[in-house]
């Protein structure tokens, strides 16, 4: 799998000074004028962060409007901001939900690299850990094991048959199957989830290729969080921390 969708550390490639106003791609070339260029679409774009700043207050309508499932799109001229304004702040969102999710499966499984079996290509594992739905990363971590992940509930394996299905990214490509499941009704969850998520993705415009593994944890947080307002507390708090406008008060 290709690992340019996975987010990069180093202050050089920061994905809170690189990302994409085109695209919401991360990762991105340095120019020598002070520029980036980014790797997936090859559009150049400043990251000067002396433009006008976002208050307190419109960052969390921008957080209302992605936690409702509102596009960017949409969410821009109703909030009266720029449209590249509002797609870096829902890049951000999924930034945050990415990091909390990789932070996560990092405590339930070992980091490595997965095998290929023959005739299948995972692309991610769909974990049940405490009652929560956790996205797991072949080419980061190894496959999950019901002998050794004892604390993992249930397993599946979203896979594509080939390489080359694999890296378009086509719904119709995936396929999930069940690792294992501990409880009958951890398995339902599984089934359910992956059912939602190939629903949700399928309204999302090629964006969501650029970035499938994002938009993949995205996906597992709506899931996890669809009964209760507390995710929404937390995208809002989240937002402010990382938001080069959070020292602006209401």
């Amino acid at each position: 799998m290709s690992t340019d969708i996975i987010p990069h550390n180093s202050s050089e490639n920061s994905t809170e000074q690189a990302t994409c106003p085109h695209c919401s791609a991360t990762d991105a070339y340095q120019l020598a004028d002070g520029r980036r260029k980014c790797k997936t679409c090859k559009k150049k774009f400043s990251t000067n962060k002396n433009s006008t700043r976002l208050s307190a207050s419109l960052l969390d309508r921008i957080a209302d409007h992605f936690w409702t499932g509102d596009p960017a799109e949409q969410c821009a001229p109703e909030l009266n901001i720029n449209r590249k304004t509002a797609q870096i702040h829902y890049q951000r969102l999924r930034q945050i939900i990415f990091t909390e999710n990789l932070s996560t499966v990092g405590t339930v499984l070992l980091k490595g690299s997965a095998e290929t079996e023959q005739g299948r290509h995972p692309a991610f594992w769909i974990l049940l850990c405490n009652g929560h739905i956790v996205i797991g990363f072949p080419d980061q971590h190894t496959r999950p094991d019901p002998e050794r992940d004892s604390n993992l509930i249930a397993a599946a394996e979203v896979f594509s048959t080939s390489a080359t299905a694999l890296a378009s990214r086509t719904l119709d490509k995936l396929y999930r199957r069940t690792l294992w499941a501990r409880e009958a009704q951890a398995e339902q969850t599984l089934s359910l989830f992956w059912r939602e998520t190939k629903q949700h993705l399928s309204r999302y415009r090629g964006g969501r290729n650029n970035q499938f593994l994002f938009f993949v944890t995205e996906m597992a947080f709506r899931f996890n969080h669809k009964e209760d307002l507390e995710g929404l507390t937390w995208l809002k708090n989240g937002l402010h921390k990382t938001s080069p406008d959070q020292h602006h008060r209401r």
